[in-house]
């Protein structure tokens, strides 16, 4: 047994013809795994229903010819603009109601029926064709999940959501909220709307019910976990090999005690700082680290 010493990889970003000279610098510095293709669904569905592998297949080859363990991701962490252009619904809308045009990451609707389609179906297919390699270790699900979406989807189904968690209910919903501060009682179900800027939601970002705001991470939390769930168990029906997604500090976000009972294996991001010497952090628990370290931020270090 050795522990996995690497990190993502991705050659398709640059030249192939420095592909090999990668991993001959790489091992050298006794890197021996590479999470692959993260960001590739452009490259492997460059129109719908129109896949192509064959680059993806040449990076595995050249792993498995190195001896690289392979960390194989499911390239749902960003959405295509031939996607974003074809289905308006899969963009986020911000709390200001503003919707997305595409572009950046982890950019999809959750509760977009077209993404969970399209998605269900890129992972599908990468499982059936990859589950069989050997050099695979680990599978990984999209990428740092995280942020919200407040469209009408997500209003729609956010409602659903509450009618589970509070017996279909509205008065314990205005029991819970105390819904009569500010004329706030809820009347009928299509009253409730997620907190935006545009109704409940000050410029600050903070909400006028905070039982309502609390409501709404939850909801985006579990949406988001869910898609998680769906694209796990579709590679479960090829692989058992473990199955994980990359979890982010005290990402306040998800619900990271709930995510983790549905993860084979919790990975973590590890943003290190250049700002300040490593001593500061490693010895936080000595008498004079503090000191220092508040001399740093006097300083202005963490602007």
């Amino acid at each position: 047994m050795s522990i996995l010493y690497g990190g993502d990889y991705n050659p398709e970003q640059w030249p192939q013809s420095s592909w090999q000279s990668d991993w001959d610098k790489l091992k050298l510095a006794d890197v021996n795994s590479a999470t692959i293709n993260v960001f590739s669904w452009s490259l492997l569905e460059q129109t719908e229903d129109e896949f192509d592998f064959s680059q993806l297949d040449r990076i595995v080859r050249l792993l498995e010819k190195s001896n690289i363990k392979i960390v194989m991701a499911t390239a749902t962490g960003a959405i295509p603009f031939w996607m974003t252009k074809k289905y308006p619904d899969i963009n986020r809308v911000d709390t200001n109601g503003h919707r997305q045009i595409g572009g950046k990451r982890e950019n999809a609707c959750p509760n977009s029926k077209n993404f969970q389609r399209l998605a269900a179906q890129l992972v599908e297919k990468i499982a059936k064709r990859y589950s069989n390699v050997k050099n695979i270790t680990h599978w990984h699900i999209s990428n740092e999940y995280n942020g919200y979406c407040y469209c009408d989807n997500c209003a729609r189904e956010f409602r659903r959501w509450l009618k589970k968690e509070y017996d279909n209910d509205l008065e314990k919903i205005n029991c819970a909220w105390n819904t009569n501060f500010w004329s706030h009682t809820y009347r009928q179900w299509d009253e409730i709307m997620p907190p935006m800027r545009l109704g409940d939601t000050f410029s600050n970002g903070k909400s006028v019910l905070s039982g309502l705001d609390l409501a709404y991470r939850r909801f985006q939390s579990d949406s988001l976990l869910n898609n998680f769930k769906m694209e796990r168990d579709i590679i479960r029906k090829y692989d058992n090999r473990p199955i994980t997604t990359n979890l982010m500090g005290s990402q306040k976000d998800l619900d990271y005690f709930k995510w983790a009972k549905e993860m084979d294996v919790v990975s973590w991001d590890n943003y290190p700082s250049f700002r300040y010497p490593c001593e500061l952090y490693c010895n936080a628990t000595r008498s004079d680290a503090w000191p220092k370290r508040k001399a740093l931020y006097a300083n202005g270090a963490d602007s």
